[in-house]
Protein backbone atom coordinates (compact mmCIF):
# COMPACT_ATOMS: atom_id res chain seq x y z
CA UNK A 1 0.00 0.00 0.00
CA UNK A 2 2.72 2.46 0.86
CA UNK A 3 4.26 2.35 -2.60
CA UNK A 4 1.53 4.52 -4.11
CA UNK A 5 1.57 7.04 -1.27
CA UNK A 6 4.88 8.55 -2.48
CA UNK A 7 5.99 9.82 0.92
CA UNK A 8 2.88 11.89 1.59
CA UNK A 9 0.57 10.59 4.29
CA UNK A 10 -2.09 7.92 4.37
CA UNK A 11 -5.37 7.84 6.24
CA UNK A 12 -7.46 4.68 6.32
CA UNK A 13 -10.98 4.69 7.75
CA UNK A 14 -12.88 1.60 8.81
CA UNK A 15 -16.32 0.94 10.23
CA UNK A 16 -14.77 -1.83 12.29
CA UNK A 17 -11.41 -2.21 14.02
CA UNK A 18 -7.94 -2.65 12.60
CA UNK A 19 -5.98 -5.79 13.36
CA UNK A 20 -2.83 -5.70 15.43
CA UNK A 21 -0.83 -6.42 12.26
CA UNK A 22 -2.39 -3.42 10.52
CA UNK A 23 -1.58 -1.19 13.48
CA UNK A 24 2.01 -2.42 13.57
CA UNK A 25 2.39 -1.87 9.81
CA UNK A 26 0.98 1.65 10.07
CA UNK A 27 3.41 2.50 12.87
CA UNK A 28 6.45 1.16 11.04
CA UNK A 29 9.55 3.36 11.38
CA UNK A 30 11.06 5.11 8.34
CA UNK A 31 7.94 4.64 6.23
CA UNK A 32 5.17 6.88 4.93
CA UNK A 33 2.98 7.81 7.91
CA UNK A 34 -0.39 6.07 7.90
CA UNK A 35 -3.15 7.07 10.29
CA UNK A 36 -5.74 4.43 11.09
CA UNK A 37 -9.18 5.72 12.08
CA UNK A 38 -11.61 3.21 13.60
CA UNK A 39 -15.39 3.45 13.96
CA UNK A 40 -15.28 4.77 17.55
CA UNK A 41 -13.06 7.64 16.45
CA UNK A 42 -15.32 8.38 13.47
CA UNK A 43 -18.41 8.48 15.71
CA UNK A 44 -16.65 10.73 18.23
CA UNK A 45 -15.63 13.13 15.47
CA UNK A 46 -19.16 13.24 14.02
CA UNK A 47 -20.61 13.98 17.47
CA UNK A 48 -18.00 16.62 18.34
CA UNK A 49 -18.41 18.40 15.00
CA UNK A 50 -22.19 17.80 14.90
CA UNK A 51 -21.95 16.29 11.43
CA UNK A 52 -25.02 14.24 10.50
CA UNK A 53 -26.08 13.75 14.11
CA UNK A 54 -28.54 15.43 16.42
CA UNK A 55 -29.12 15.22 20.15
CA UNK A 56 -32.25 13.51 21.43
CA UNK A 57 -33.74 12.81 24.82
CA UNK A 58 -34.03 9.13 25.68
CA UNK A 59 -36.38 7.58 28.21
CA UNK A 60 -35.69 4.37 30.10
CA UNK A 61 -38.45 2.07 31.29
CA UNK A 62 -38.48 1.09 34.95
CA UNK A 63 -39.25 -2.61 34.54
CA UNK A 64 -39.68 -3.07 38.30
CA UNK A 65 -42.71 -0.76 38.16
CA UNK A 66 -44.44 -3.03 35.63
CA UNK A 67 -43.53 -6.35 37.31
CA UNK A 68 -46.72 -6.53 39.48
CA UNK A 69 -48.79 -6.22 36.29
CA UNK A 70 -46.97 -9.02 34.47
CA UNK A 71 -48.77 -12.31 33.80
CA UNK A 72 -45.57 -14.36 34.16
Amino acid sequence: MRSWLHQIRGIFLTTANFTRAAKEAAARENATPIELVEIDDIITLLIEERLGVSETKALKLDLAFFKPYSRT
